[in-house]
């Protein structure tokens, strides 16, 4: 009877404490958008190197909560290794991306463990080969996928010669690609936009959804230089050109196009002919007095849409030309027309809903 009694008493330790385990494991849906776990991760120093992934599995309990949300423990000659426990909240399928913002680690193993089982596992770092990186970004991302009502494990240890900073997040996908932006001096757009279908390529392959960019070209003066504090410095630009470029790059959406031009671009461009080129609307964008004329460059569309769009850029170019000579109903018929060839095609809508404004119902 008392070792059933002592029996019970284990089993009651037991489950409890696997029961605070699921409590402390930080739950993700898909209503998360950002999440900063600094403070919800566990941390474990190696001052002595002695741990590898097989027996670090084994010592969750050695493990610490943080109480920080940017752990940061100086500069130091020990490694740290850092248990992630996550649980879908949800009956369905959840994507996110655990994204280490500190780009100076020189060192960091990642594992993704489920049951017990190392199912992933990277070996990355600024020390290392840029192409080890799941993502070539220039934060550490790692794709986590987690089935409906799944725990998985994730551990990581950090080793550098320098400060060890441990800023970690959950995003999801969404936020990560609404939210980068570059801005870019000099750049080969097109180029850009090409090498952007080898990345969909790649990533195509981890179950990851392609990223799309839109991007604005402007031509002007600008101003470059060093702004901030001696806590924080940058390097950028500012000045109109900079503040329009920004604002057009936000209407490829509105358009639904990869490339948009100002007509100070068109008129700089010296290889002209290696582009194809097709004039927009005029718009009125924030901080500009006047409107400012707007092309689409499509050279990187797909080659069903764009072989359309050659073949019927004659006929666009003429329609383009009755909107000018403010032939407003004989600009709008030829656009339907053009809308009806090309359906896909959401620069034809786009102006045949500017031009109904002139057109008698």
């Amino acid at each position: 009877m008392e070792k059933l009694k002592k029996f019970l008493k284990a089993l009651f330790i037991f489950l409890f404490f696997n029961s605070l385990y699921a409590e402390n494991r930080i739950a993700l849906s898909s209503s998360i958008l950002e999440l900063n776990i600094g403070n919800q991760i566990y941390i474990l120093p190696d001052e002595k190197k002695e741990y590898d992934i097989q027996n670090i599995i084994t010592k969750k309990s050695d493990f610490q909560k943080s109480t920080r949300e940017r752990p940061n423990f100086g500069y130091t000659d020990t490694s740290y290794w850092i248990y992630i426990p996550l649980s879908n909240t949800e009956n369905h399928i959840n994507k996110f991306l655990l994204n280490y913002s500190y780009p100076l680690m020189d060192y960091i193993d990642y594992y993704l463990v489920r049951e017990g089982k190392i199912i992933q596992e990277v070996h990355t770092g600024d020390m290392t080969p840029f192409s080890n990186r799941i993502i070539e970004h220039r934060n550490f991302l790692f794709p986590i996928e987690l089935e409906a009502y799944e725990n998985i494990d994730i551990f990581m240890k950090f080793k550098t010669s320098g400060s060890i900073e441990i800023p970690l997040y959950i995003i999801s996908y969404k936020r990560f690609i609404e939210g980068d932006e570059i801005m870019a001096l000099f750049d080969d757009s097109v180029k850009m936009k090409e090498s952007l279908k080898e990345v969909n390529q790649k990533i195509s392959r981890l179950g990851i959804e392609k990223i799309d960019i839109g991007i604005g070209l402007n031509y002007g003066k600008l101003v470059l230089g060093t702004v901030g504090s001696q806590l924080r410095l940058d390097t950028t630009v500012v000045g109109d050109t900079v503040n329009t470029a920004s604002r057009i790059q936000q209407l490829t959406r509105k358009f639904d196009v990869p490339i948009l031009l100002t007509e100070e671009v068109i008129k700089n461009i010296k290889n002209k002919d290696k582009f194809y080129l097709r004039r927009l609307q005029s718009i009125k964008v924030k901080g500009k007095d006047e409107p400012v004329k707007l092309y689409e460059c499509f050279n990187t569309d797909e080659d069903r849409l764009k072989e359309k769009k050659l073949l019927l850029l004659p006929r666009y170019e003429e329609a383009v030309q009755l909107y000018t000579e403010k032939k407003y109903l004989e600009a709008y018929s030829l656009f339907r027309e053009l809308y009806q060839e090309n359906p896909e095609d959401k620069v034809l809508q786009i102006w045949m809903e500017y031009l109904e404004t002139y057109v008698p119902s």
